[in-house]
């Protein structure tokens, strides 16, 4: 039995957090499900794929009876979302959820509470803090770089390495990689090494609206757990071995290119429109009066840009795929960025304030 009355759109946007974690395709129905827990004064909301869960709590909530009671995802979060007032009434029996609005009433089935998946609290001291708002910018930075192909599981995560009271995050497809560094509010125990999988930092993009809250993150042997004010994630850890980055990264530049940001990302986008499936690549010529971006597609057409640059080094022509380098300026989040380059066959470097790089492969323009 469970009976309370809810703010609407703070439910809704409790479900808005918890609901992508839910499992997608399973053979267990009941992981398609939300649970809701009602304490003294307030509700949690539950959900997991097993390999990742989360925990969140509404306050504004009034509840007469404390309770559980599991309830499909999809449902009820279109019932509460279309819902209409300010406030919604939730009671359950047995399996049974009954959601009243001011013009509306909804009977959901759902499943008996104990056949719902046990939700890890966060307990003991934590193994690092960390601001939120660095966190998200963190996350953000190298979450793009991942590995897609399901095959590749340890480049599907990213590799979490706290030393002292720094931490970094570094990603990798195989053929970019992303790594950014920030300090820790506090730091215990022993340096940590960790592969996190990307489902469980969108949870924690997705949690995080404080940029002034203060994140603690706590290892076991296979899992890591975030806990906030609000909220609690726990995620399995990628097994495998996460590549020697370090040897990818080039030590011998001899060129580097200085710019806008914005003004790099404005010209790339314009000269990646005649770009094709056959030719994505674009052509950076480098020289001491500027940056000649080009792109040639025999389907499509040709273009050329333009582009300001304060320029060292030798005259370069290099070619990369455009996207790759968009998706790292989106996310510098400094107004000036350089690319550090040796030759046409060896990657780029692209640096953003002390604590960001991002390594590009180059590709043959033929």
């Amino acid at each position: 039995m469970i009976k309370m009355v809810c703010n609407r759109a703070a439910l809704d946007e409790a479900v808005a957090i918890v609901r992508p974690v839910v499992a997608a395709r399973t053979p267990k129905p009941v992981l398609q499900c939300i649970k809701l827990s009602a304490g003294k004064d307030s509700l949690t909301l539950m959900a997991t794929d097993l390999e990742v869960t989360i925990r969140f709590e509404v306050t504004q909530v009034e509840v007469q009876q404390a309770g559980d009671a599991v309830v499909a995802a999809d449902k009820f979060g279109e019932i509460v979302s279309k819902s209409t007032g300010e406030t919604l009434a939730i009671s359950a029996e047995d399996t049974a959820l009954l959601v009243k609005s001011e013009s509306a009433r909804f009977k959901i089935l759902g499943f008996p509470s104990a056949d719902f998946p046990e939700v890890p609290a966060f307990d003991g001291q934590p193994d690092l803090t960390i601001n939120a708002g660095l966190l998200q910018s963190m996350i953000n930075k190298t979450i793009f770089a991942t590995a897609k192909e399901h095959t590749r599981y340890a480049i599907n995560g990213v590799l979490w390495e706290k030393s002292g009271k720094k931490l970094q995050l570094i990603a990798t497809d195989g053929r970019r990689l992303a790594k950014v560094s920030g300090p820790l509010v506090e730091s215990a125990g022993k340096d940590q090494s960790a592969i996190v999988p990307v489902k469980a930092l969108g949870a924690i993009q997705r949690l995080l609206r404080d940029d002034d809250e203060v994140v603690a993150v706590k290892f076991t042997e296979t899992q890591i757990m975030f806990h906030t004010d609000r909220a609690s994630v726990t995620a399995q850890l990628v097994e495998g071995q996460f590549p020697k980055y370090q040897d990818v990264i080039p030590r011998d530049t001899n060129r580097k290119a200085e710019a806008s940001t914005e003004e790099l990302r404005s010209a790339l986008t314009q000269a990646s429109i005649l770009t094709s499936e056959e030719s994505k690549g674009v052509r950076l010529a480098f020289a001491a009066n500027g940056l000649t971006m080009s792109a040639h597609s025999a389907e499509a057409g040709e273009a050329s840009v333009q582009c300001k640059i304060d320029f060292t080094g030798e005259p370069l022509e290099i070619g990369f795929n455009p996207q790759y380098l968009m998706d790292a300026l989106k996310v510098i989040g400094d107004p000036t960025c350089s690319i550090e380059m040796q030759e046409s066959t060896k990657p780029g470097l692209v640096k953003a304030g002390a604590d960001f790089l991002y390594v590009v492969m180059p590709v043959n323009l033929g």
